[in-house]
């Protein structure tokens, strides 16, 4: 098949995440099993305009917020001609209206995670209304398009915005299967966060949870893992001084530097809005490693609540807290989940995703 992908950005984008990390995972077995791939995404400072990466052509135009605009004019333009079997188009917030132009029989639409609520957190008045209804509206363009998403709890999203049942298909997640790390655990109670610093990852919480925690575990040990808006991050460097957490940021992280500090740590939490999955969840697992986060979207996607790691009753600190303490303080059954979430996280690999991706695209 030949495929061509729209998405906002590709993995070499300072700005890339954990849909990058799957995406281009799945779009590498995908041209090792024989098909051709053209992903187009946004253009970013530095970045050459067209490459071939791993056996795949990257073509940037447009920025962050234009790139969805380009991808008509480059359609009728360029890839309209070039007879594509498949179109996928790649949904974060804003899609790329390929409704408006792409085929019924060519079209996909692949989606991590609907904002709706996020919006709300990201944004101010009258911006996150705006997101918010802008978002609804224009995916009501994509009722007839076959989508294709990684979790129940962003199909169950579709479905309330009007995306039938029947045209939704969930896709397993995969995740870079790392070198075995032979390094011990913390010999003092250590608990990470690894993620983008935003509003919507809700590290504030994760703050007041561990100050909560250190009241009974003095010697805890707080560590924060991610790149982020330096005005934000100075906020949250500030807050842990006057909570007297004594939390240490490590900034971006390279995989081996986060996977040495999963092994580590004994707890990873998180305390997000939504997810689209929560890959972090599973990278942890790899290390050993349970997680305890809030209930939400994406994270009891992740999470086998009681096997693999702990959702908190409540969204709040306090109850986030309990959860956490509840591991710390129960080595035997944190060792148990710390097991169990590593033999969890060995089925999640780029060569089970491929194939049942490339099912999808077939049927």
């Amino acid at each position: 098949m030949r495929i061509l992908m729209f998405n906002w950005m590709d993995l070499k984008n300072p700005k890339a995440g954990g849909a990058e990390v799957l995406t281009e995972g799945i779009l590498r077995e995908l041209v090792h099993q024989g098909h051709q791939v053209t992903l187009f995404c946004n253009h970013f400072e530095g970045a050459l305009r067209e490459e071939i990466v791993d056996g795949y052509t990257v073509i940037r135009r447009g920025y962050y917020w234009s790139v969805q605009l380009l991808a008509p004019f480059f359609w009728f333009t360029r890839f309209k001609k070039e007879n594509f079997d498949i179109v996928i188009d790649q949904i974060h917030s804003l899609p790329f209206l390929t409704p408006l132009y792409v085929p019924r029989h060519k079209r996909f639409a692949f989606i991590h995670e609907v904002a709706k609520d996020i919006w709300f957190t990201m944004f101010p008045f009258p911006f996150s209304y705006i997101g918010y209804a802008t978002e609804y509206l224009l995916l009501q363009l994509y009722r007839t398009t076959r989508f294709i998403t990684v979790s129940d709890s962003t199909k169950g999203d579709l479905i309330s915005i009007g995306i039938p049942n029947k045209n939704i298909t969930i896709t397993p997640e995969a995740i870079v299967m790392p070198e075995p790390i032979l390094m011990e655990k913390s010999a003092v109670p250590t608990i990470i966060f690894i993620g983008r610093l935003t509003q919507m990852k809700r590290v504030e919480d994760f703050l007041d949870m561990a100050a909560l925690v250190k009241k009974v575990l003095p010697n805890l040990q707080t560590w924060i893992v991610g790149p982020g808006e330096e005005v934000y991050v100075e906020s949250l460097k500030s807050k842990s001084q006057k909570l007297d957490l004594g939390a240490t940021f490590f900034g971006r992280a390279n995989d081996k530097e986060k996977y040495i500090l999963l092994a580590q740590a004994h707890v990873l939490a998180s305390c997000s809005v939504k997810e689209g999955y929560g890959l972090v969840i599973i990278e942890a697992g790899t290390m050993a490693t349970p997680s305890v986060t809030y209930n939400v979207a994406g994270f009891r996607d992740a999470i086998i609540d009681g096997t693999t790691g702990l959702l908190s009753q409540k969204n709040t600190p306090e109850s986030l807290a309990l959860a956490v303490l509840k591991l710390l303080e129960d080595k035997a059954l944190c060792a148990k989940l710390a097991d169990q979430a590593k033999a969890h996280s060995q089925q999640f690999t780029f060569p089970n995703a491929a194939q049942a991706f490339e099912k999808i695209l077939l049927s």
